[in-house]
């Protein structure tokens, strides 16, 4: 099996843990708790140190793995409208701005 094969299942079974605690499918949990971190999140900054400490050997990982074009905002949208199609619009007009 090939490494980057290996990486991506990893990255999936990550991203499908994230959607199952309530995050974007498309967002793992290093991104998802690197943004809360700098919100100011007590825990989400000692979850992000350990989380590079014992994973990846690197304590900025999860302010490395920010993905700033997903999470919250859309997925908050998109959870609450009735029809996705225009909360992916009106978060595409935000950014346009």
């Amino acid at each position: 099996m090939k490494p980057k094969y290996f990486r991506r299942i990893l990255i999936a079974i990550d991203q499908l843990f994230n959607t199952v605690f309530g995050g974007h499918p498309d967002e793992t949990i290093s991104s998802r708790l690197g943004k809360k971190a700098r919100r100011g999140s007590l825990w989400a900054r000692v979850a992000c140190w350990l989380i590079g400490k014992v994973f990846f050997h690197n304590t900025r990982h999860c302010s490395e793995a920010i993905e700033g074009d997903e999470g919250e905002v859309l997925w908050n949208a998109y959870k609450t409208s009735s029809d996705w199609a225009v909360a992916i619009e009106e978060d595409e007009g935000e950014r346009a701005q």
